[in-house]
């Protein structure tokens, strides 16, 4: 009897210890290297409608659209402001359906490089979008009728969408924070370019300890031009992320979960189509080719 409680109570010290652990803080951060590359491979597929305004009637068509893309990340330096990083696609490729006409289109163009300056928590100080090959007049015969880039959201996430200060297993974070008074009556707050709310779920420990954390994020996209002449793209990406983060590492794994994409194209600020779509996204950090430094 002496030597099964003795085992009861060292199991039950060892759950003890274990939940005393899980509620320390755990500090998120990023490790950035000089010369250092990451890659990560991007996909994502779902059903959405594509809505085309023609005068006074509107045309709704059912899609079914898919893509994947592979992001190469290079540190070029580190500065007082954070490291200065460039996400460059590559190998991306696109395609949708129109479901009801049967019609096929498909796309192999790089999506959009961007230029930051990352902080340790993954905020991004500086964002440059590199110069895109040159602009189509006209979408050609195999160019999708919508935009496929949600370079945006990824490049985000792939930073880990990290939270502000340390966290315990079961807290919660928003960035930017909410204000602390309410809008006046009769004003409405402003509309932020990205917002992140989380929560850190799990610290497993192991060879390869991982922080896993749920991420809600917002980010809305600021009129930018598309390869039609004249028309020009705006809209907002709304997803619930599980992002996993290797904490020894500094980096992240893997991101993936729901996304919900709403776009509007405009010409001269006239609504010309609309799209919405519910997609599964995932990011998967690559393992390191030779020669190559992580």
């Amino acid at each position: 009897m002496k030597t099964v409680s003795g085992t009861v109570f060292a199991c039950w010290l060892l759950l003890a210890l274990a939940a005393a652990l899980a509620a320390e803080p755990v500090d998120l951060q990023l490790r950035l290297a000089p010369g250092e590359t990451r890659v990560y491979a991007e996909t994502w597929r779902g059903r959405g409608e594509l809505v085309r305004h023609q005068g006074e009637t509107d045309q709704k068509l059912a899609l079914e659209a898919s893509a994947e893309n592979e992001r190469v990340w290079r540190v070029d330096e580190l500065t007082e402001a954070g490291a200065r990083c460039r996400a460059e696609s590559r190998r991306s490729k696109a395609g949708l359906t129109l479901v009801e006409a049967r019609r096929e289109y498909r796309r192999e163009r790089p999506w959009r490089a961007f230029a930051l300056t990352v902080g340790p928590r993954g905020t991004v100080g500086e964002w440059e979008v590199l110069a895109p090959e040159p602009p189509h007049d006209q979408p050609g015969e195999n160019e999708p009728p919508v935009d496929f880039d949600l370079g945006e959201l990824l490049v985000l996430a792939e930073l880990g969408l990290l939270p502000p200060r340390p966290l315990a297993v079961g807290e919660r974070w928003q960035w930017p924070p909410p204000p602390k008074q309410p809008p006046a009556p009769g004003e409405r707050e402003p509309r932020r370019p990205v917002t992140v709310s989380g929560r850190l779920l799990t610290l497993s420990e192991g060879e390869q300890p991982l922080a896993t954390l749920e991420t809600q994020v917002q980010v809305v996209l600021a009129p930018r031009p598309t390869a039609a002449r004249e028309i020009t793209l705006n809209g907002t990406l709304n997803a619930v992320l599980r992002v996993r983060f290797a904490t020894a590492a500094g980096c992240v794994e893997t991101v993936d979960g729901p996304l919900d994409v709403s776009l509007r194209y405009e010409r001269a600020g006239q609504a010309v189509a609309t799209v919405r779509l519910g997609l599964a996204v995932e990011a998967r950090r690559q393992p390191p080719t030779a020669g190559a430094r992580t």
